[in-house]
């Protein structure tokens, strides 16, 4: 078996994989070493990998952690192979942002792909039909623009981001989930339309806990995949196993 972790900025999802076949995954909010114990005790792992985007501080508490029960524990993306190559400066990379890039290729083989992970923040990153990760972008995700009004104005409220039921409203909380969510949209679309005036031919692959919101939304997307991190990092042990 192999064992994923993806460490994000509220939780850690767990996913174990017997080879490429997804078996089971499980988050938790904070990793201690009774729940690594656990997780061990019941489960053969032969590799696992570290993904996380919590900061150094965060890494550094639970690191010992994971070394004591997971010895031969890979961490992204340092002293890695990769089935893609980068022109973005990859020390700049986010680890999660290289692992949507490669579960985007494992799910589709072959043409160029705009990878689009609507998470916390929104990446688009562009990987070339010759397996380059060739450039990117990051904005705020949906949670996030909901946030910000909150946090940066006086009486502005915080709305849960569910799906709007209208277009334009006829509350502020409603106003401000369907102006957060739709300009995202938008700015989704404004981002295929600019691919498709440069006549660059692409693949969409979606992911990100906003995913299940935007994909019916969005018109030729070829994947919404919520575990697209967990695929690639899963794809990333499999290359470096070899």
């Amino acid at each position: 078996m192999n064992l994923v972790i993806d460490r994000g900025n509220t939780r850690t999802k767990f996913a174990l994989f017997d080879h490429r076949r997804l078996v089971a995954i499980r988050t938790c909010d904070c990793i201690t070493d009774e729940f690594l114990q656990n997780l061990v005790a019941h489960t053969n792992i032969d590799a696992s990998i570290y993904c996380s985007v919590a900061g150094d501080a965060a890494d550094a508490t639970v690191m010992p952690l994971l070394h004591k029960q997971l010895p031969n524990l890979m961490t992204m993306p340092y002293n890695l192979h990769f089935p893609i190559t980068f022109d973005y400066k990859l020390h700049e990379l986010g680890a999660d942002r290289i692992a949507a890039a490669v579960g985007a290729r494992a799910l589709v083989p072959e043409g160029a792909l705009f990878v689009v992970d609507a998470g916390t923040c929104v990446t688009y990153d562009f990987v070339s039909a010759d397996n380059r990760f060739e450039c990117g972008n990051i904005a705020p995700g949906y949670e996030l623009r909901l946030r910000a009004m909150h946090e940066f104005t006086g009486k502005l409220p915080l709305p849960e981001p569910t799906e709007p039921t209208t277009f334009m409203a006829q509350s502020t909380e409603d106003a401000m989930r369907s102006g957060a969510f739709y300009g995202l949209l938008f700015e989704i679309e404004g981002y295929l339309e600019h691919f498709r005036q440069k006549n660059s031919p692409y693949q969409l692959v979606l992911t990100g806990g906003t995913a299940r919101l935007l994909q019916n939304q969005i018109k030729n997307c070829t994947f919404a995949e919520p575990n697209l991190v967990l695929i690639g990092l899963n794809e990333i042990i499999i290359q470096n196993s070899k």
